[in-house]
């Protein structure tokens, strides 16, 4: 399973439909956009969550979400405007997303 995460490109796994009901709480609050979701895959660092966020936080927002934290990934990138954080679970060859915070706030990639 790691191999096959690690092999490709991060960003292509994760996955929103293109305008579903669901997402727009988080555009209103400015939680994703296009144009961070893009600064996130050409600059983020992707990794396990625990080594990204460090043991006791990443275990927390795994307990908050029900889920186990060792099988939960992300992405974080830091930036003037924002600090960008994604966690996602990785389960039956997917990402199903836990956390997503400030990712609408980072600017457009230059």
């Amino acid at each position: 399973m790691k191999k096959a995460i690690t092999q490709a490109r991060p960003s292509i796994l994760y996955y929103l439909p293109s305008s579903p009901p669901t997402c727009s709480p988080f555009i209103k609050r400015k939680e994703i956009s296009l144009d961070g979701i893009l600064r996130l895959e050409k600059e983020a660092s992707f990794d396990k969550a625990s080594v990204l966020f460090g043991a006791d936080k990443a275990a927390s927002l795994a307990k908050r979400s029900g889920v186990d934290v060792e099988h939960c990934y992300g992405f974080y990138h830091q930036t003037k405007e924002a600090t960008a954080e994604v966690i996602a679970l990785w389960k039956d060859g997917t990402f199903k997303i836990v956390r997503l915070d400030d990712v609408g706030k980072l600017l457009p990639v230059k």
